[in-house]
């Protein structure tokens, strides 16, 4: 089990990079489109009818694409206080727990994000002629990137727990971000 986890976390590495890379790319379009919405807004008093909801659609893929990275690095609500009561299997028994809800609630959320993928697919943006189903479609991709990242910490939490290792009290996965 071990060698699975660290070709997942390897993959995980590689799609997180790759993840941090666009949305780069997401905010500093998103920066010049506000900048060139204000200039034509208020200095040539013309503005464009499509740069804020592209902006706005910009950043909803980097929600999304930012979400297995915080979910990795631990940035998003925990219950850390819960995690400190335990030590040794006990521990990691209730990290397996909590981590197996929270992959059955991204599950669920993937679920229904794919209708709503399908649903845009017969709807198109307000100010440009793009179907929605293309901004839709960052949910089941953030999630799914999000449930890797969660696959990764059951079978951290499981090794350990197997393992009995009374020591380790938090893992040793995050995401460097390089």
């Amino acid at each position: 089990m071990s060698f699975v986890l660290q070709r997942l976390i390897k993959l995980n590495d590689m799609i997180l990079k790759l993840c941090k890379g666009v949305a780069i790319v997401l905010i500093a379009v998103m920066t010049v489109l506000v900048l060139v919405q204000v200039f034509f807004r208020y200095v040539l008093n013309d503005s464009f009818t499509w740069t804020e909801e592209l902006a706005r659609f910009m950043m909803v893929w980097m929600t999304f694409m930012t979400a297995p990275i915080a979910y990795r690095m631990g940035s998003n609500v925990s219950l850390d206080i819960v995690y400190k009561l335990f030590k040794g299997r006990l521990h990691f028994l209730l990290k397996i727990i909590l981590h197996l809800a929270a992959l059955t609630t991204l599950y669920l959320l993937f679920d229904k994000s794919l209708g709503l993928v399908e649903r845009g697919e017969h709807s198109t943006a307000t100010s440009m002629p793009i179907p929605m189903s293309y901004i839709y479609i960052s949910l089941p991709i953030g999630l799914g990137l999000t449930a890797l990242v969660n696959i990764e910490f059951v079978l951290d939490a499981l090794i350990h727990l197997i393992n009995n290792d009374p020591d380790s009290k938090e893992s040793h996965l995050e995401f460097s971000g390089e």
